[in-house]
């Protein structure tokens, strides 16, 4: 069984702050200016560099931003919003 004191704990704050990040890069990605494989691996780095440090609190934190934001089932949530809004790929 894991030590679950390396387990991070996300405050409501913390969770917070993340939904309306990934709201905002939703937003972006909507409209185009934002790659969704760069900025996976612009996450991947960040989580790699956290850990490195032993910063495990912030390294979940880009992770989980990076599982969040970066999925594929979200991609699909994306492309029915942007039929929705009448938005095709690339278009602002």
């Amino acid at each position: 069984m894991a030590d679950r004191s390396d387990l991070p704990v996300f405050t409501g704050a913390e969770l917070a702050l993340a939904e309306s990040i990934i709201l905002i890069l939703d937003v972006l990605m909507l409209q185009g200016a934002v790659d969704r494989t760069a900025l996976d691996s612009v996450l991947a780095e960040l989580q790699n560099r956290y850990r490195d440090r032993s910063l495990a609190s912030a390294a979940a934190m880009a992770g989980y931003l990076r599982h969040h934001a970066t999925n594929p089932e979200h991609e699909v949530q994306i492309s029915r919003l942007r039929g929705l809004f009448g938005h095709t790929q690339g278009s602002a």
